[in-house]
């Protein structure tokens, strides 16, 4: 795992809930984003910038950016798919729970959606983050 993807999640974790809700949202947010970064990368892939979206639902794009020669292809590719299908997401107006294909490179996958793929799956099933720990999860 990578140090990006790792500090999110750590970040996610220990969240101080002292601070005032637009200060603990900011913070959340900003683990958030640098979780799908790092998911990214650690498959070698870059996506666009990313925000939590209140105009549209809550949602996070997840784009991966366009092909680099000799690196990748400008798809998820096969692993950062199946990480993706684990949680719902959509392409289009409803969200869904099929899985991903390899080949495509965008989706919108609300926050606490993103929140749960870093916290609980990610970092339970991804070799190299060894916390046992449950979530510190802003979700209801």
């Amino acid at each position: 795992m990578n140090e990006r993807l790792r500090n999110a999640i750590e970040a996610l974790r220990n969240l101080d809930r002292s601070l005032k809700p637009v200060q603990l949202g900011d913070a959340r947010e900003k683990a958030l984003v640098e979780g799908l970064h790092g998911l990214a990368a650690e498959y070698g892939r870059e996506i666009e910038f990313t925000m939590i979206n209140g105009a549209n639902n809550g949602d996070m794009k997840f784009v991966i950016k366009p092909s680099r020669p000799g690196q990748y292809d400008g798809t998820y590719g096969e692993e950062l798919a199946a990480w993706l299908s684990m949680v719902p997401r959509r392409t289009g107006i409803t969200y869904t729970d099929a899985p991903v294909l390899p080949q495509n490179n965008w989706c919108y996958i609300n926050h606490f959606a993103v929140e749960h793929l870093l916290t609980e799956i990610v970092a339970k099933q991804m070799p190299g983050f060894d916390s046992d720990e449950p979530a510190n999860s802003l979700a209801p």
